[in-house]
């Protein structure tokens, strides 16, 4: 099932806690959690830009995002 807040990600993001996104942003596959989408289509840099965190929008991007520890969930 899809929610509003499917990851932490968007938790965060939806709710503004900036260093909390900062926190998840260092943790392994954090780029994933950037690419989904919520139930409304939504993406934590779109929350993120919605609630006026322009910044942090740009960071949670996920072509800015470190794609280091991509893994495959096959």
């Amino acid at each position: 099932m899809v929610s509003e807040t499917p990851t932490l990600m968007h938790f965060a993001a939806k709710y503004t806690l900036r260093h909390m996104c900062d926190k998840l942003l260092d943790l392994p596959d954090s780029n994933h959690a950037c690419l989904l989408s919520n139930v409304d289509g939504q993406r934590p840099s779109q929350l993120a830009t919605v609630n006026g965190l322009d910044d942090l929008a740009t960071r949670l991007n996920p072509q800015h995002v470190s794609p280091l520890y991509i893994t495959s969930y096959y």
